[in-house]
This record gives structure tokens, sequence and C-alpha cells, in this order.
């Protein structure tokens, strides 16, 4: 057993939501069951932190081990895809019809060309990525320094920076 890290699900295509965790394994459940039945799992070699599924039957996670990997869930047994762009944890992905998107604690965006399976842009970052969303022809990158970046087109150039804003949460107890 280990930490629930990420979830993902293409609802409404499919009733499928895929959960990964330190405990190495991503877990694909049943949304349409009230109690949550697990349909089966894929094993991985360290904890899956990220995943994101751009289409109904696919799967992409990311994980620990600095790879990338993309999965058919009507076959699951290995990947259709795998890569290690990061020298750190992939932490976070994104996905769309042409690129598969990673960003990783070692302060890099990795874009991956899906369609000619090799790496079409590698984006250094002042620090490490947290989250990746991608929307309107705008990548946007939400990193440990608490700053936001935003890269637009294919070639995705850097064209805004949203300078950090210090948050302090307290508690009220």
């Amino acid at each position: 057993m280990g930490w629930v890290w990420c979830c993902a699900a293409h609802w409404p295509e499919t009733s499928i939501l895929c959960s990964g965790g330190w405990d190495s394994k991503v877990q694909m459940w049943n949304l349409e069951d009230i109690g949550l039945q697990p349909l089966g799992q894929i094993r991985h070699t360290s904890a899956v932190l990220s995943l994101t599924m751009p289409e109904a039957n696919v799967l992409i996670s990311g994980s620990y081990d600095k790879v990338t990997r993309c999965y058919d869930l009507r076959a699951p047994e290995s990947p259709c895809f795998s890569a290690k762009s990061h020298q750190k944890p992939v932490l976070c992905l994104q996905a769309t019809d042409n690129f598969i998107i990673s960003g990783s604690d070692d302060k890099t965006i990795a874009i991956w060309d899906r369609r000619a399976n090799r790496e079409y842009k590698k984006i250094p970052v002042p620090s490490s990525v947290l989250s990746l969303h991608y929307g309107c022809g705008q990548l946007r990158a939400g990193c440990f320094n608490g700053s936001i970046y935003s890269y637009v087109g294919d070639d995705f150039q850097l064209v805004e920076v949203s300078v950090k804003q210090r948050v302090t949460h307290r508690s009220t107890n």
C-alpha cells in the first residue's frame, strides 16, 4: 500500500478511473460502481507521480524513475511508448493530439512528438515543474518558485511569466 499520488479519467467517454501511487502501481477502477471495484493494475518500477488520459483508452504515466510511459488500456500489459527525458522524477503531464508534455523536478519541460515518437523540444525552467495545463493554444507551467510560465504555439515560445505571490496558510486551531 502507498499514497495515492494522482488520478485521471476521460469521462464520459469511458467509465475508467486510474489512480497512481507510491506503491509503484496504476490501479484501474470502474467509475460506475459505487464501491469502486478494481478492474486491474499496471505495475511500474517506482512510484507513479502523474497521470493523464487524453483519450478514452490511452493512459500516460510519469514516475519517480524519470520515465514517461503511454499505455493502450485495451492491452495494458506493456507500454506502447516509453521515454526517459528527465534527470529527476516526472511530476506532471499533459497531452494533446500531437504532443506528450512532461514536467520534472529537474527544472525542465520535455515535449514529445506523438506521431514521430521522438523528443520535439526541451524547455529549461528556473524551478521544479509541479503542474501543467494546456488549453487555448497555450501551455502553462506552475513551478516550485511560485511562478507560472506561459508558452504559445507549436514551438512553445515563452510569452509570459506571472510573478509569484507569497501565500501563507495558517491553522485556525
